[in-house]
């Protein structure tokens, strides 16, 4: 992914969120959006795995 100048941009965060088998490969920097999906799935994840303890 290249920014204006034409020039890759490291300082993206690049995610790969697999939901219902379909891999969504998102950036942090095309919205907030997805960081708070992101989280909001690692959140429910913890809470699915603390309660079958």
């Amino acid at each position: 992914m290249n920014d204006e100048k034409g020039e890759n941009n490291l300082s993206e965060i690049k995610m790969k969120i697999t939901i219902n088998g379909q891999v969504m490969t998102c950036y942090e920097t095309d919205s907030n959006v997805y960081k708070a999906l992101f989280d909001a799935l690692q959140e429910v994840h913890m809470f699915i795995v603390n309660n079958e303890e």
